[in-house]
């Protein structure tokens, strides 16, 4: 681990020993107090001598007892951090969580603060297995704060410290204990009935959330979605809440705010179009309570779990049958967060595409749309086969302007896919007469009633979420009812759009050579739906 590795937490930064700390450090050590529950008060030598061991101890192990400070105004406060239990202790080998602050600084949740961002790092960063704290029996402050941060207390792993005397007063310690298992345990999914409160307690943390972000321009809206945003259903009692950004990037600004607020930011988060924050999660708190997703406001989750959440709110056996589907996963994978969202999936599916379909609409292709075109064209999953090399403003404009000037009225036609308001994909048909492709060896009728169609969805999120077939199937319907059959002509290398356009019902028909976008020869396979 790195000498310079950092924990931050709302109010405190936890970090590598400064020789400056050591005065302080010293001051505390001599303080009676903050020394109460130890043998003897430490001289300024003695003080700088453990500085130097937690040193050695990060060095050897990766993690160590670390110094403190204020985030506000980067006071040295004390120590929190992790530390190889002595051999002689009836319970090592073992590692221990430990805190000491200045008194000046007590009963204001510092040390719970520090100790609780510490644990996690014992388990995620630092793989543990178990973690242990003990102290002098006579002291209540550390026990609660163990108990606290949910650490459990067995009286039968009570010892005798191995350097007291037997009969000193403070050689009885008590030990609490943690293992990964036990803070999972903490994290269990609980299915509980719809609460009235739930609405209020999102409407309060939107409220919050829109002050502390209120001079943020990036940050487009907030709504409550999730399961909690359902009139009536049963639910994990988490407030579900996503903040709708214009670009994801910029809005890497909001990460040290919302954590400041306290939130804890999965920066591991496997899913990157998507910023994810939990509050009160182990062993940040006793659970969950709320989360928070920042994603933009062209992503599908923006888009679509509103929808998702209305269609269950009118639809009373949706409702029903996911109730029933919740709770069930829910026993069955009631300490596996992932495995029970993982088993909700193919559900989930099926109602987003009823609630979508109503959503979607066709426009065709304006002025308007030519930035968000520029966008799409140059999307890796776009690029890779149909608009083939990055594409300015100007390469657009040459390539539709007059298209859009005959108002839509030359033979190909192209259209703007909509969900609601928010353009997801681009779809062209044009009469096969019109565009022949070379040695293909159709019949005259078939031509006469055969349509090419070109398609593709441009927003990455919305890919594959079955709603291109949706989108496909809705077309063909509304605008391609005087055609017979219905031709696609992905690159041979496209196995995706080849296998997209099977599941479609189009067969393959032969596969074809003729120049792409850049004037190469490549090969084609013709696929033909009969309607």
């Amino acid at each position: 681990m790195s000498q310079e590795f950092r924990i931050e937490t709302p109010r405190l930064m936890i970090r590598p020993w400064k020789d400056s700390d050591i005065p302080e450090f010293s001051n505390m050590n001599q303080d009676p107090d903050v020394r109460q529950f130890f043998p003897r008060l430490l001289t300024l030598e003695e003080s700088a001598g453990f500085v130097e061991f937690y040193r050695q101890q990060l060095k050897g192990h990766g993690f160590c007892f670390w110094a403190v400070e204020l985030k506000a105004t980067q006071e040295f406060i004390g120590f929190v951090g992790l530390g190889v239990c002595p051999p002689e202790m009836p319970f090592s080998p073992a590692v221990e969580i430990g805190w000491r602050l200045a008194k000046k600084y007590w009963n204001q949740g510092y040390a719970t603060e520090a100790a609780s961002a510490v644990l996690h790092e014992a388990f995620e960063t630092f793989h543990l297995k178990e973690v242990v704290s003990f102290t002098a029996l006579p002291n209540q402050k550390s026990m609660r704060i163990m108990e606290k941060i949910g650490l459990s207390h067995d009286p039968k792993d009570d010892f005798d410290h191995p350097k007291l005397d037997k009969d000193h007063w403070l050689c009885r310690h008590v030990l609490y204990r943690m293992t990964k298992e036990q803070l999972i345990a903490q994290d269990s999914i609980q299915i509980e009935k719809y609460s009235e409160h739930w609405p209020v307690l999102a409407q309060q943390e939107i409220t919050n959330l829109e002050k502390l972000l209120s001079d943020f321009s990036c940050v487009k809206g907030i709504q409550h979605i999730g399961s909690t945003a359902i009139l009536g259903l049963s639910a994990k009692p988490i407030i579900d809440l996503a903040i709708g950004v214009k670009n994801l990037e910029e809005a890497k600004v909001l990460i040290p705010v919302l954590k400041d607020f306290g939130y804890v930011y999965w920066d591991a988060n496997p899913d990157t179009t998507k910023y994810f924050f939990a509050k009160g999660m182990p062993p940040f708190g006793p659970k969950r309570t709320h989360h928070v997703h920042v994603m933009e406001i062209a992503h599908h989750d923006w888009q679509v779990r509103p929808l998702f959440r209305d269609y269950l709110k009118e639809n009373s056996q949706a409702k029903k049958d996911y109730e029933s589907l919740k709770l069930k996963l829910a026993s069955e994978f009631e300490k596996d967060r992932e495995a029970y969202t993982s088993a909700k999936t193919a559900f989930i599916r099926k109602m987003n595409l009823k609630s979508i379909e109503p959503k979607l609409r066709f426009e065709f292709l304006e002025p308007k749309h030519f930035e968000v075109l520029l966008k799409f064209f140059n999307e890796p999953h776009v690029q890779a086969f149909f608009s083939l090399r990055t594409w300015t403003l100007e390469d657009i404009q040459n390539k539709y302007a007059q298209r859009v000037l005959e108002n839509n009225k030359s033979s190909i036609r192209s259209w703007m896919v909509y969900l609601d308001q928010t353009p997801i994909g681009l779809i062209q048909d044009y009469p096969l007469k019109d565009y022949p492709w070379p040695g293909q060896d159709f019949t005259t009728d078939f031509i006469d009633r055969a349509c090419g169609v070109d398609f593709f969805v441009g927003e990455p999120t919305f890919l594959g979420k079955r709603i291109g077939t949706l989108v496909f199937n809705k077309f063909a319907e509304d605008y391609l009812k005087n055609y017979k059959f219905l031709v696609v002509d992905p690159d041979i290398r496209n196995h995706a759009g080849i296998k997209f356009f099977s599941a479609l019902g189009f067969e393959k028909n032969k596969i074809i050579e003729s120049k792409d976008a850049l004037g190469r020869e490549q090969a084609y396979q013709l696929m033909i739906r009969s309607k």
